[in-house]
């Protein structure tokens, strides 16, 4: 009896040890509401989102209709950039890089924007097309796709089809 009070108080005290720590945030000053902004002062844009992992993206090949390739995406900085494989994402000194080395494709999101478009009939898919029918030099790696709608599964993805629209809207900003 005695040995099980003890196991139950170890037990009691490694899971209050697991409990994370919630401390208080220091009080900052708020700014009344009707405070004016100083003059040349302009609203700070919402931070992008990052967000890595692998989708499935629909090939753009007609000789392979309906094939769907897995790939690795990073979304940095306004842009979405995927390779055939983590692996294969060189460093994070790339990102910055116009053609990013050994990439697959890219869209860019500054210089073009993009409607994203969430299917209808599959919970798991969403689209990405140009708000103006066609890309902007410059904002795909191979512009000869540039009526492209691009198409996206995230079927085994580690984020869920809500987070990536997500991110990619905020990056599409």
């Amino acid at each position: 009896k005695k040995a099980k009070e003890e196991q139950e108080g170890t037990e009691a005290e490694e899971a209050q040890e697991a409990q994370p720590v919630t401390k208080a945030a220091p009080k900052t000053p708020v700014e009344p509401e009707d405070s004016a902004a100083l003059p040349g002062m302009v609203e700070a844009p919402a931070p992008m989102r990052s967000l890595r992992g692998y989708l499935y993206k629909k090939s753009p090949s007609a000789r392979l209709l309906k094939s769907w390739d897995w790939r690795y995406f990073v979304l940095h900085e306004g842009r979405l950039i995927w390779w055939r494989r983590e692996r294969d994402f060189p460093s994070e000194t790339v990102l910055s890089q116009p053609d990013p080395a050994a990439c697959k494709g890219f869209i860019d999101f500054k210089l073009s924007r993009a409607r994203i478009v969430p299917d209808q009939q599959n919970p798991m898919i969403f689209a990405i097309e140009s708000v103006d029918g066609m890309w902007q030099e410059g904002s795909l790696k191979d512009m000869t796709d540039a009526q492209r709608t691009f198409e996206f599964d995230c079927t085994q993805s580690a984020h869920s089809r809500d987070e990536w629209m997500e991110a990619l809207r905020s990056a599409n900003q």
